[in-house]
């Protein structure tokens, strides 16, 4: 996990999917578009919740689940966006250099801190995630 912004352009297939969550607990209401075809790997979930918070700041941490279906080692980069309820981005995090071995799952986690008023408006966790090599 890094705490700054990654240039995106350097995406060539990107990918969203999202998890409704709620402040105090996750959602099991995932939803997810299905895998082309041609896409050798898969969001399994995404999922937020918020883990600390007082008056002024709270910690909204997440935790996603990628599927490498290939033969080979996969590395990920993305981010996921914290969302309100009509889809505007609340506040984001991003990690790269996410590595899931061949024909397995692997979970990765971070958190993004925002402010308190902020982390109320939080409706849906969203993972954008993209395939290195």
């Amino acid at each position: 996990m890094y705490f700054g912004d990654y240039i995106w352009r350097n995406f060539t297939n990107p990918r969203s999917y999202s998890s409704q969550s709620s402040s105090s607990q996750s959602s099991s209401d995932i939803a997810q578009p299905a895998p082309s075809p041609t896409q050798d790997w898969h969001v399994v979930s995404i999922d937020g919740r918020i883990t600390e918070s007082d008056e002024t700041q709270t910690r909204y941490a997440w935790k996603l689940v990628i599927r490498n279906d290939s033969a080979q080692p996969a590395v990920f980069s993305g981010k996921v966006e914290f969302q309100d309820a009509d889809g505007f981005i609340v506040e984001t995090d991003s990690d790269w250099n996410m590595q899931v071995a061949a024909e397995s799952d692997a979970t990765f986690t971070g958190y993004a801190l925002m402010s308190t008023p902020d982390a109320r408006k939080v409706t849906q966790t969203v993972a954008k995630i993209s395939k290195e090599r």
